[in-house]
């Protein structure tokens, strides 16, 4: 069987990988602002927000890399 790769293929996708798209490029948003946050506090010897803004992140990435696997295992299909 010869599959054919077309542009229309590759931008027609479904809801759920619409919204898995959405989910990844605002979570690497949310990291790439805060990190940028981040060195612009301590760059301005504000460094007591840059901290706070680390332990942030430190605390919120790992919960939020769980929600998202168990939102995950729920909306599976294969399940």
């Amino acid at each position: 069987m010869i599959t054919i790769v077309t542009l229309e293929g590759i931008l027609r996708m479904s809801p759920a990988i619409v919204k898995a798209y959405g989910i990844v490029i605002g979570g690497g948003a949310t990291l790439i602002g805060a990190a940028l946050f981040e060195r612009h506090f301590a760059s301005r010897s504000a460094v007591i927000i840059a901290e706070r803004i680390a332990a942030i992140v430190k605390v919120a990435l790992p919960i939020a890399v769980i929600i998202a696997l168990i939102i995950f295992a729920l909306n599976n299909p294969l399940m």
